[in-house]
C-alpha cells in the first residue's frame, strides 16, 4: 500500500490577487450604480419633479411659473412645450380678462346698435305697410262689379296671400283681380268679365293687377262712352282688348306678366265668348256635375312676346239656363296638404265645386279646410238664368238646310239674322251664312262673318279660302293674299287658293299696289 500524498495549499500571493480583483469589480459596480443614480436624478427625476411642481402651481392658477430646461432631450422638449403652453394660457387669460372687463360695454354698445337697427326695421316695415295700404287704396276700386243684366249674374271672391296692418287699417294685397261690367256691342247687351293673376308677390303682383285693372277699365269706359268702340262684334272687341293688354305688358320688357281670362256673355242667349291666356281652365257646373270646358291651352300669358305675336283665338261656349261657369286663378289648386305634400290633383277643384254646389262662400271654405292656400286666390262665378227656344232653333235649322239643298241662298239669308240673333255661338252655321252672302255678292258682309269665324277657328281651310275670295272682290289684295297663303300652308294642294293667288297676280298691274 502506497502512502497518501497531500497537495500543498495555493500560494498566498495568488489568493491575495483574487481578492484584489474581486474588490475592483465591486468597486466598479458601486461607481456605476452611483453614476447611474446621479444621472437619473439630474436628467430625469429632477426635471420631472420640476414639471410636476409647475403643474401643481398651474392648478393653483399661477401662470407665472416657468420650468427650467436642463438639456435638449425628450424631457427637455416636454419642458419647452410646457412653458409654451403656460405662456399661451397666460396670454389667453389676459385677453379673456380684458374681454370680460370690456364685455359689459360691448353688450351695451351692441344692444344700442340692435335697438337702432330694430327701430330702422320697424320704420321700414311701417313704410312698407304704408305702401301696401296706399296701393290697396288704388287697387281695390278697380276690383269692381257693375252688372245690370237680368239674365247674367256675376259674383267673385278674392283672397290675397299677403296681409298687412298699417296704423288702424288692415287689409290684403296681391296680384289677383276680378272685374265685371255691362255694355252693348252693335246694339246687343253683353256682360264683360275679367279674371287675372299678375306675376309676383305683394307689391310686384299688385302692380301688375293695377296695370290690368286700369287698362281694362279704360277699355270698358270708352266702349260705353264712344259709339265707334261699340260697333264691333264680340270676337273683334275681345281680340282688340286682349292685344291692347298684351302690348302694354310687353312694354315692361319681362318685368311684369299675367295669366288671365277675358270674356263676354250674351245677356239674351247665354253665349260666352272668351280668351284664355295660360289661365286655369274654366269649369262648368250643370245639374250637379262639374267639368272643364277646355282641354288644351292655346295662348301664353301676357308679358312675353310669344303671346303678343301668336294668333289670338276667341273661344265660344253656349250656356243653358241654370248653368254656372267658374273661372279662377291657380291659387285654387296650390294647396299645402300638410306634411310637406302639395296638391297635384287637377280634379280636386271639380269635386269641391260639386260638394259646394258652386256656391263661392262654401267653395272658399272647403278649399281652406282641404289645405292651406299658398298663393293668391280669386274665383269668378257666372250664372245664366235666361230662356232657350230649342223648338224655334230646330225649325230655323230645318228651313236653312232646306234652302241650302235648293241652293236658294237668298232664302238662306232670309233666316240668317234671326238665327244668329238667337244662336250666335254656332260656328258652322256662321260659315254657312258667310258663304251665302258671298254667293249673293254681298262680299263685305260675307267677309265680316268670315273674320268672326277666323277669330274662333283660325285654321279652318274653307273659311280661309272664302275670306280670300271676298277680299279679292273688295280689292283688299293684301288681306286676300294673307288668307290664301295661310290656306295653302294648311293644305298645299288647295287648287282654289292657288286660283285666288292667280287672281291677285292678275289684278296687280291695274292696281299698282295692294290696298
Amino acid at each position: 500500500m502506497k502512502p497518501l500524498k497531500i497537495k500543498p495549499l495555493a500560494q498566498p500571493n495568488r489568493i491575495f490577487q483574487y481578492w484584489k480583483d474581486e474588490k475592483a469589480v465591486v468597486a466598479a459596480i458601486v461607481v456605476f450604480a452611483l453614476s447611474s443614480l446621479a444621472f437619473l436624478q439630474l436628467n430625469i427625476i429632477v426635471p420631472l419633479n420640476r414639471l410636476l411642481e409647475g403643474i401643481s402651481r398651474i392648478k393653483e392658477h399661477d401662470l407665472t411659473v416657468r420650468v427650467k430646461r436642463i438639456n435638449g432631450d425628450e424631457i427637455g422638449f416636454v419642458t419647452r412645450t410646457f412653458n409654451q403652453m403656460v405662456r399661451l394660457i397666460a396670454d389667453h387669460e389676459t385677453k379673456l380678462s380684458e374681454y370680460a372687463r370690456t364685455l359689459e360695454n360691448r353688450v351695451q354698445e351692441r344692444t344700442q346698435e340692435l335697438s337702432e337697427t330694430l327701430a330702422e326695421v320697424q320704420q321700414l316695415k311701417e313704410r312698407q305697410d304704408g305702401d301696401y295700404y296706399l296701393t290697396s287704396l288704388v287697387l281695390n276700386p278697380l276690383i269692381s262689379k257693375k252688372v245690370s243684366s237680368e239674365t247674367v249674374s256675376i259674383d267673385f271672391r278674392i283672397r290675397q296671400k299677403k296681409s298687412f296692418r298699417f296704423r288702424k287699417w288692415s287689409g290684403e294685397i296681391g296680384g289677383d283681380i276680378c272685374i265685371a261690367r255691362s255694355l252693348s256691342l252693335k246694339g246687343r247687351d253683353y256682360t264683360a268679365f275679367l279674371n287675372a293673376d299678375a306675376m309676383g308677390k305683394s307689391i310686384q303682383g299688385a302692380s301688375g293687377a293695377l296695370v290690368i285693372g286700369s287698362v281694362f277699365e279704360s277699355i270698358l269706359e270708352r266702349t260705353v262712352s264712344a259709339a265707334v268702340f261699340r260697333n264691333h262684334y264680340p270676337e273683334r272687341w275681345l281680340k282688340n282688348s286682349f292685344r291692347e293688354l298684351a302690348k302694354i305688358f310687353l312694354s315692361f320688357d319681362g318685368a311684369m306678366g299675367a295669366s288671365l281670362v277675358i270674356g263676354l256673355v250674351d245677356d239674351r242667349t247665354g253665349t260666352v265668348y272668351y280668351i284664355n291666356a295660360e289661365h286655369p281652365f274654366g269649369v262648368l257646373y250643370r245639374k250637379g256635375r262639374a267639368s272643364f270646358i277646355e282641354t288644351e291651352a292655346v295662348l301664353k300669358r301676357i308679358g312675353i312676346r310669344e303671346s303678343t305675336e301668336s294668333q289670338t283665338v276667341v273661344r265660344t261656349f253656349q250656356m243653358q239656363p241654370g248653368d254656372v261657369l267658374l273661372f279662377g286663378s291657380d291659387g285654387k289648386d296650390d294647396l299645402d296638404l300638410g306634411d310637406g305634400n302639395r296638391n297635384d290633383d287637377e280634379y280636386l277643384f271639380l269635386s269641391l265645386v260639386e260638394q259646394s254646389g258652386a256656391d263661392l262662400d262654401s267653395l272658399t271654405e272647403q278649399l281652406g279646410r282641404r289645405g292651406e292656400l299658398t298663393d293668391d286666390l280669386s274665383l269668378l262665378r257666372i250664372e245664366f238664368s235666361g230662356m232657350m227656344d230649342r223648338d224655334g232653333r230646330r225649325t230655323l235649322t230645318e228651313l236653312i238646310n232646306h234652302h241650302i239643298k235648293q241652293e236658294d241662298y237668298a232664302g238662306v239669308l232670309s233666316h240668317a239674322w234671326t238665327y244668329l240673333d238667337e244662336h250666335p255661338a254656332t260656328t258652322d252655321i256662321l260659315y254657312t251664312f258667310s258663304y251665302a252672302f258671298r254667293k249673293v255678292k254681298d262680299y263685305a258682309t260675307a267677309a265680316e262673318l268670315g273674320e268672326r269665324i277666323y277669330l274662333r277657328e283660325p285654321d279652318r281651310p274653307g273659311n280661309l279660302v272664302n275670306l280670300a275670295y271676298c277680299h279679292v272682290k273688295m280689292s283688299s289684295h293684301q288681306r286676300a293674299e294673307f288668307f290664301a297663303q295661310k290656306a295653302l300652308d294648311l293644305d298645299p294642294g288647295n287648287d282654289v287658293a292657288r286660283r285666288i293667288q292667280d287672281m291677285i297676280a292678275e289684278a296687280r298691274p291695274s292696281q299698282g299696289i295692294f290696298n
